[in-house]
């Protein structure tokens, strides 16, 4: 399975705990530059938005991810012209150092009915959208200025809202981040104020893409695993057959050893030993 989705001039992907997710089912809408994609999320686990240039677009770039439908304070940032490294998006900014992880949360309900007034759920729960920009720089860089967070702030949601099992992003606890100052852009034409690339990520638990077909089920081995299973499976089996014949014929080489001692026939040492057995038995 692919871990990127890809444009022509950008790909995106997310990690989750510093690995790259696998990406379900994408789907390429190249008129509108724009290319959309399942993963499999696991509560409580970190991961981070992180895109690159493929190539040089001949202007700087920004680009902008927004969590659940809401922008998140920090997650703008703006590539000169030429850089082609990764950029990622570990969590909210909260200051110039600092900032707070985002992480999937599992969403459990109740039926408190003051919850379900008070409530303010995100307008598009599970889904991690990046937009990129052609800009162009119009100010110095200057100090980042916190923003609040629109994230699920609780992970108790009415029942009615229908969004049970589901995973929603959450901010973990505040931590040291690299650096950074912010500058003001504007678009670098008229036409550049709708994103030159867009890319969707859409998180559920792993068990609920099964059910609806997008994850293979689990009982679905790949082939080589189903063969190599069955080779290891014969491997046993003809180990075993051997260690039991080793045995049977230590056991013969005994009974044959006792019978000369005893200067009795073979077949009577046999017949004693099974005698035993059955007395053993019962």
């Amino acid at each position: 399975m692919p871990t990127e989705l890809s444009l022509p001039q950008f790909s995106a992907a997310i990690c989750i705990e510093g690995l790259p997710a696998e990406i379900w089912a994408p789907v390429y809408y190249p008129a509108n530059e724009r290319v959309e994609g399942w993963i499999a999320s696991e509560a409580g686990k970190q991961y981070s938005v992180c895109w690159r240039r493929k190539g040089d677009t001949g202007c700087d770039v920004g680009g902008v991810a927004i969590i659940d439908g809401h922008q998140i304070g920090g997650t703008s940032r703006i590539v000169p012209r030429g850089a082609m490294g990764w950029n990622e998006y570990s969590g909210k900014q909260t200051s110039a150092v600092t900032e707070r992880p985002f992480k999937f949360g599992e969403v459990q309900t109740t039926d408190d009915e003051r919850l379900l007034i008070h409530q303010q759920l995100p307008p598009r729960p599970g889904e991690i959208v990046l937009e990129i920009y052609r800009v162009a720089i119009v100010s110095q860089a200057h100090r980042v200025t916190p923003s609040s967070s629109s994230l699920l702030k609780s992970n108790i949601i009415h029942e009615r809202s229908k969004k049970g099992g589901f995973h929603m992003t959450s901010l973990g606890s505040e931590r040291r981040a690299r650096p950074c100052s912010s500058v003001l852009v504007v678009p670098l034409t008229p036409l550049d104020v709708v994103p030159c690339a867009t890319f969707v990520f859409r998180y559920r638990p792993a068990g609920i893409l099964r059910a609806a077909g997008i994850m293979p089920p689990l009982a679905e081995a790949p082939l080589y695993l189903a063969s190599r299973i069955e080779e290891d499976d014969q491997d046993d089996i003809d180990q075993a057959e051997a260690e039991i014949a080793a045995l049977q014929n230590t056991l013969k080489a005994r009974i044959i050893e006792l019978a000369k001692r005893k200067r009795v026939n073979v077949e009577d040492v046999e017949a004693d030993i099974s005698a035993k057995k059955r007395r053993v038995h019962v």
